[in-house]
């Protein structure tokens, strides 16, 4: 239990979101709040997994990223191709062929405040991961990147419920630990092309009670539009028609601010 005022006095850690790298986001206040669940959610293929990773290498936090979606190799090559600027192509060359290039180190080094676990498939084991790695650098994560819901509370007929009580474990896992939970989600089938905005009901489950905040995503010549739906510390519009746009390098995964 705590007063306020002891809420203060312990500093930025729990006090201060952490700030996404893109003006256009900034300027609409969406952030990511500590010991908040937030959510990401769009169609396969547009660019979720990229963004999430994205943010995870550039915003500099201690991070834990859970990605039984996403195999090894397939990340290792996505961060270096992000980090380093180099075109994934090449940086499959090199790592494939054993051709010698020092930024390809380089860029594993500056992905060094990122952990990545491949084989946990449910919340329990996710939980497990992040009390391992509390003990082995003596504080929890300040951001944890669960990619996707679905590889963690499955599908089926009660799917709804799975993922609903997925996602209470979650917002209590980011109570517990005071780390942001950035979730991966899909979206129905009627936004399932990827090719128009994606408003607050469409989420698969109608999952949007607990997070803090949500962005929905979708593609647009070559490049990826985001849509604060919901933002409990800014600017949001659940129809989906507040949106920023997003410049996708993806042969690079790289992400910037676009017109």
């Amino acid at each position: 239990m705590l007063t306020l005022d002891r809420v203060v006095r312990r500093g930025s850690r729990d006090v201060h979101s952490i700030d996404l790298p893109y003006a256009g986001l900034q300027r609409l206040g969406f952030s990511l709040g500590r010991g908040q669940v937030g959510m990401i959610a769009a169609a396969p293929g547009v660019g979720k997994s990229a963004l999430a990773n994205a943010l995870a290498q550039v915003v500099g936090v201690p991070t834990l990223y859970e990605s039984p979606d996403t195999d090894a190799w397939t990340m290792t090559v996505r961060t270096i191709a992000h980090n380093s600027g180099h075109p994934q192509d090449y940086v499959r060359m090199c790592l494939e062929g054993g051709h010698r290039d020092d930024s390809l180190d380089l860029a594993l080094w500056d992905s060094r405040h990122v952990q990545f676990s491949f084989d946990s498939y449910s919340t329990a084991e996710i939980k497990d991961d992040v009390l391992a790695y509390g003990v082995i650098h003596g504080a929890f994560p300040e951001l944890i990147v669960v990619d996707t819901l679905l590889n963690v509370a499955g599908t089926g007929d009660d799917s709804h419920t799975r993922q609903g009580q997925a996602m209470e474990e979650f917002h209590a896992l980011a109570q517990m630990t005071g780390a942001h939970v950035l979730v991966l989600h899909h979206v129905t089938g009627q936004y399932d092309d990827g090719d128009k905005p994606v408003p607050l009901g469409g989420l698969v489950n109608k999952l949007s009670k607990l997070p803090a905040q949500i962005l929905t995503l979708y593609a647009r010549d070559g490049d990826v539009i985001a849509c604060p739906v919901k933002n409990r510390q800014g600017k949001a519009d659940p129809s989906a028609s507040m949106q920023v746009r997003l410049r996708f390098d993806k042969e690079r995964m790289r992400f910037s601010d676009g017109t």
